[in-house]
């Protein structure tokens, strides 16, 4: 952020923002990518004709996953920021909704700084971030800088696009993204 925006939006809300933006921006890379729900399966139904979603796979992705990825099951979830239990909600965060998504699965670890240089020595992927440690946003970098098993930084929305449909997924939507993130009951606090 630039000059004296800190003052005008107030430090608590500027760093809401920076952290909102690095989310939305680098979404897939830093969480992963989105596979969609199952082929041959409905929402809401598993491929194993188990009766709910909870019961197809555990926490580690289950037998009926995709290698490396969790089942997101069909279902409400709240989005946004509820007003009632929390103070400093921002307009961009508004309005407090219910969203109903069909089943999905996500990566359950982030994209690494040596799965995205693959893409790009395959000529697929672009890096438009820094490249060099001449500022303090490229010593930070993890793309060759010795940080091959860090999550990839510094990496636009098309960069992460081109990355998923590489390794033949798709960035999940904002939607997906929060239910993931947040759980479904819209609390303030979802992990604790």
């Amino acid at each position: 952020m630039v000059g004296n925006e800190s003052n005008l939006l107030g430090d608590r809300s500027m760093n809401f923002v920076r952290i909102f933006l690095v989310l939305s921006i680098s979404v897939a890379v830093l969480f992963g990518c989105d596979s969609g729900p199952t082929e041959g399966s409905l929402p809401g139904e598993c491929s194993d004709g188990a009766d709910n979603d909870s019961d197809c796979n555990d926490s580690s992705g289950g037998s009926d996953s995709p290698v490396g990825m969790v089942h997101v099951s069909a279902g409400a979830f709240w989005m946004g920021c509820n007003e009632e239990i929390d103070e400093h909600c921002s307009a961009h965060e508004k309005p407090y909704h219910e969203v109903i998504l069909d089943s999905y699965y996500i990566d359950i670890f982030e994209v690494t700084a040596a799965n995205y240089r693959s893409c790009v020595y395959d000529d697929v992927c672009d890096y438009s971030g820094p490249t060099s440690n001449d500022s303090a946003s490229g010593t930070l970098r993890t793309y060759r800088n010795q940080r091959e098993d860090h999550p990839i930084n510094y990496v636009t929305w098309a960069e992460a696009k081109t990355y998923c449909e590489w390794v033949g997924k798709r960035l999940p939507t904002e939607a997906e993204w929060a239910k993931a993130a947040r759980g479904v009951d819209g609390g303030k606090y979802p992990l604790g």
